[in-house]
């Protein structure tokens, strides 16, 4: 038996095809390869999904068309319309304070306890009490009308008249000398007023300079100063909107590398803008020295033509005393002043008479001042004791001027409380374009109003003149419940307009090469689709709070980048949010 299964497996043997043992292979051959082809895709796979966790995820946003309001943005500090403040007549001690700063009050409110002290104010009026009781006394101790002064008057006019008529006689043979002087003396005014005239004129040249008003300059003095005035403005414009843009960038989360970009903008425009005004600097400095040594020049003959005049009127002044026609005049005037005072004093004695009559009515009328001087010196007594300060109108406090222990002063106040019916005023400056866009009673949109009640309407639209043109100050009348030195953000509509591009305004950047936005572009491989950065140069239109409205290479439908959570370079590939 058992050669037999010996045999057998013998048989077996020899029986197996070398055909089947290449199939064998060649499956296992198959095999292999598909699991290294399987582990290869994992692999590939898990390496792209590696990779796209290391590129910046990005979320985009549509380009669309349609309308959008610009807006008008400003802030500012709340003043008091009108403004009442607390005072007493008297001094008192301050026992107690009632309110706090920022505390909404209304008409009668008790604001301060008093205790009393002795009034100041009282013993005024006692004193005044005084003295009107003596001037009283005094108007009843009439005395005698005495003409004695009257009588030497016209005796002092006689005595005048006599020794004016001896000159006159001694002066006519002067007067040719005289007109000769008054002559010279003219001329020399006359080159003096000329001289003034043109030291004025320089004068002028010079404050213009301070004033940067170049137009009153010749032009052999506006001629760089205008050039370079014109190249500060523009470099200031410059430095300004980069400024503004960078904090644009910092409010939107922009990159640090746009923000370092604008960071380096702003810091070469300030060095070109200092470099700039200090040209203009010493160019007015240059100009101003200039001046002074033409000033200077005419001024000295001014000096000269001064002391001429001077000479001359004492020369004129020595003689006119002895002036023929002047001295006639003055006999003349004196005669008129003799008759005069001899009228006067017929008219006075009759006055005199009337006048009696008039002590006697003002002595009436004395007595009844002091009958309601003495009425008040009662009241202010009676007040003293009244120690209770309450308001006189509803408002909120905005100051609080004493402490307690503090003695209060006459008229000088204790605290200082808006009036709330009065309402507020708030001003803030805008540009002058956007400025140009909005009308007076416009209704603002308060950003910042956490209580819901304020309201805001444009009254007002002044020049700045600390700016030249370049912006505008807005005067806002503001109701609600608000409170002197309150800060309040405000939004204006300017203008609604139709658009073919409106994109997010955080997806504006700006660079040195203009402003541009980020959009996304896909390319198919063979792992699917891979999308990539491309930017697109724009113009930037409008603006509101959100979305801005551009021109440019831009479509209608383009996938704009919004936010990045890294910063994105053109042609970088990124990963799009979920």
């Amino acid at each position: 038996m058992s050669e037999n299964n010996n045999n057998v497996i013998t048989q077996e043997t020899a029986e197996v095809n070398p055909a089947d043992i290449h199939k064998k292979r060649r499956e296992i051959i198959k095999t292999i390869l598909i699991i290294f082809l399987a582990v290869l895709l994992v692999l590939t796979f898990f390496s792209n999904t590696i990779m796209n966790k290391s590129l910046s995820e990005v979320a985009t946003e549509v380009c669309t068309s349609g309308s959008l309001t610009e807006k008008l943005r400003g802030s500012g500090v709340l003043e008091s319309n009108q403004s009442y403040e607390v005072k007493v007549k008297d001094n008192k001690k301050v026992e107690k304070i009632h309110i706090k700063s920022g505390q909404t009050i209304e008409k009668g409110t008790v604001l301060f306890t008093l205790s009393a002290e002795e009034s100041e104010q009282i013993k005024e009026a006692e004193k005044a009490l005084n003295a009107l009781k003596l001037e009283y006394e005094s108007a009843l101790l009439t005395v005698p009308k005495d003409y004695a002064n009257e009588n030497m008057q016209i005796k002092a006019a006689r005595e005048d008249l006599q020794t004016l008529i001896t000159k006159r006689d001694k002066a006519a043979s002067q007067e040719s000398v005289l007109a000769d002087k008054k002559v010279s003396l003219n001329n020399v005014n006359t080159q003096l007023k000329m001289k003034n005239n043109e030291l004025a004129k320089y004068q002028g040249y010079v404050s213009a300079i301070d004033s940067e008003d170049y137009s009153m300059l010749p032009a052999e003095y506006s001629g760089s100063l205008v050039n370079q005035a014109n190249t500060v403005s523009d470099n200031e414009s410059k430095l300004y909107s980069a400024k503004a843009e960078l904090e644009s960038l910092k409010e939107s989360g922009a990159g640090e590398a746009d923000i370092k970009n604008a960071q380096n903008k702003v810091s070469s425009l300030q060095s070109a803008y200092d470099s700039a005004l200090k040209q203009l600097n010493s160019a007015k400095n240059s100009a101003r020295a200039k001046l002074s040594e033409t000033l200077g020049n005419i001024q000295s003959e001014a000096d000269s033509l001064t002391e001429q005049a001077a000479s001359l009127e004492n020369e004129i002044a020595s003689m006119e005393a002895a002036s023929y026609s002047e001295l006639c005049d003055a006999v003349t005037a004196k005669q008129r002043e003799l008759e005069t005072l001899l009228l006067q004093l017929e008219s006075t004695k009759k006055e005199d008479n009337v006048a009696q009559q008039k002590e006697n009515l003002t002595l009436n009328n004395q007595k009844e001042e002091i009958e309601n001087q003495t009425k008040e010196l009662e009241k202010l007594k009676k007040d003293l004791g009244e120690t209770e300060v309450k308001s006189e109108y509803s408002g909120v406090v905005s100051e609080i001027l004493v402490n307690p222990g503090d003695t209060t002063l006459p008229d000088t106040a204790l605290a200082v409380v808006d009036i709330s019916s009065e309402g507020y005023t708030l001003t803030i400056t805008a540009d002058t374009e956007k400025v140009k866009k909005v009308k007076k009673g416009v209704e603002a949109d308060i950003i910042n109003n956490w209580s819901g009640d304020l309201k805001a309407t444009l009254k007002d639209i002044k020049n700045d003149t600390s700016s030249g043109s370049k912006s505008k100050i807005l005067t806002f009348n503001v109701e609600g419940n608000v409170e002197s030195g309150q800060s309040i953000e405000i939004s204006i509509p300017c203008s609604t307009a139709k658009y073919d591009a409106i994109v997010p305004k955080s997806a504006v950047y700006e660079d040195k090469n203009g402003k541009f936005v980020m959009s996304v572009k896909s390319k198919s491989s063979p792992l699917g689709n891979r999308y990539y950065a491309e930017r697109i140069n724009v113009e930037v239109l409008a603006s509101d709070e959100v979305s801005s409205a551009v021109s440019g290479m831009i479509s209608n439908g383009d996938y704009i980048i919004s936010t990045a959570s890294k910063p994105v370079k053109p042609g970088d590939q990124v990963r799009m949010k979920d």
